[in-house]
């Protein structure tokens, strides 16, 4: 648990009646690595690179109308105590 109280959790699933993950933007994957990996706590520089990284990482996902299309399932989720 966070100082700030929320849950941060991101684990695959292996089922196969799961759909892919779907996003209008790759935003809310930047927010659960930041949540769940405490980057917010990292110098800027370590921060920017992961940003960038993650970003064009994520480029063969994307999808003609921008968003992006992940064929692996992955679970997402953020709670509050």
């Amino acid at each position: 648990m966070k100082p700030n109280g929320r849950l941060v959790v991101a684990m695959p699933i292996q089922r196969e009646q799961e759909k892919p993950l779907t996003l209008p933007t790759i935003d809310p994957v930047l927010a659960v690595g930041w949540d769940f990996l405490a980057l917010h706590d990292k110098p800027q520089d370590f921060q920017d690179r992961i940003r960038k990284r993650t970003r064009e990482n994520a480029q063969e996902y994307q999808q003609p109308d921008g968003g992006y299309l992940f064929p692996d399932k992955v679970l997402v989720g953020v709670g509050t105590a």
